[in-house]
């Protein structure tokens, strides 16, 4: 049985105008390609068809200044005349505050954002420690700013909300206390004093920072909360204060979806400051293996809110705690608080 040979044929390429002649291959690539090869509307002094003239060897071309002045320098002088400004050197900084500054945390994220190029508002009671604080972190901020306010007081917190108003990129609510002693033995007026600041100071300052955030479509609010506000039997009046910034991070992280403005809540445990000695807690008995350092506090939380992570829980240990005490049941888990944190004698 004879097998009739096959051969192959180049493929005939119609053109898309109605009623033209078919044309091969060769003819349709020269008439896309012929725009490209001569443009009647480019001439030989149009610098794209110049031909450049090659340079000796070992000589160096000079740049042409004219081609990199908008991109690095203004046209406009200094006022004493001394050239060119840089527009580097014109951008604005971003702007950071921190409330609570002085110490622990918040003096962590001071220096934080001082070594990333933010400018710095130090908000805290203490002057004598603002300025100092201000002095050493001046060299690696571009401009420290302090501004001294009392945070349970209604005109401190005012004042520091309308600096808000006036535009930050970011705003760290840090400050806050716990004190010692039993509910019902503390004095009301401390109490409504750590309400005012753990509470009160958060709502307020983060209102008055939105609007210019969102605004500007950028911002990032750090609220300071506490692992003492996810495990339940860790005192009353200071647990409950930090369970409320932590709901109120989550209902506003929802809310300001999309716009570019990013709300989060920091948890850490225990941690080397002055706050439970100024608070009057004695913490003999805590194991070494819970306790964090700042500088960890600070990188990891930060690691997590650039990832958009709405609650931030720094350490492995107070990970696998927080887990735990949401599995077993909430009796248990204030059995074992009481055991090991000591959920007595604080507020």
């Amino acid at each position: 049985m004879r097998h009739r040979a096959v051969h192959w044929r180049r493929p005939v390429v119609r053109s898309c105008r109605r009623g033209a002649r078919s044309r091969m291959w060769r003819d349709c690539w020269a008439r896309m390609f012929r725009p490209l090869v001569a443009r009647p509307s480019l001439s030989a002094e149009t610098p794209a068809l110049q031909k450049v003239a090659p340079k000796p060897f070992g000589v160096r071309r000079p740049r042409d200044a004219t081609a990199i002045r908008p991109l690095t320098t203004s046209s406009d002088s200094e006022p004493g005349g001394q050239g060119p400004v840089s527009t580097l050197s014109l951008m604005p900084r971003p702007v950071a505050l921190i409330t609570g500054p002085t110490s622990g945390i918040g003096a962590g994220y001071a220096r934080r954002y001082a070594r990333d190029g933010y400018d710095l508002v130090l908000v805290a009671r203490d002057v004598d420690r603002l300025k100092q604080l201000a002095g050493e972190l001046e060299a690696g901020a571009g401009r420290v700013e302090v501004l001294p306010a009392d945070l349970a007081d209604p005109a401190g917190r005012e004042k520091v909300a309308g600096r808000l108003a006036a535009g930050v990129r970011v705003l760290v609510n840090n400050a806050g206390f716990a004190t010692s002693g039993e509910f019902w033995a503390t004095d009301p007026e401390l109490l409504q004093a750590q309400l005012d600041v753990n509470v009160t100071a958060v709502m307020h300052l983060t209102r008055a920072a939105l609007p210019a955030m969102l605004h500007g479509g950028k911002g990032t609010i750090i609220n300071i909360a506490s692992v003492a506000g996810m495990v339940p039997g860790r005192g009353s009046t200071y647990s409950a204060s930090k369970a409320w910034v932590i709901s109120f991070s989550e209902g506003l992280a929802v809310g300001l979806h999309g716009t570019g403005v990013g709300v989060h809540a920091v948890c850490p445990g225990y941690v080397h400051t002055e706050f439970h000695t100024r608070a009057g807690l004695d913490m003999p008995k805590l194991p070494s293996f819970l306790w964090l350092e700042v500088d960890d506090v600070v990188d990891q939380s930060l690691a997590d809110i650039a990832v958009g992570k709405v609650i931030s829980i720094p350490g492995v240990q107070y990970k696998a705690i927080v887990t735990a005490g949401r599995m077993i049941p909430r009796g248990l888990a204030r059995a074992v608080t009481a055991r090991v944190g000591g959920g007595r004698g604080r507020t």
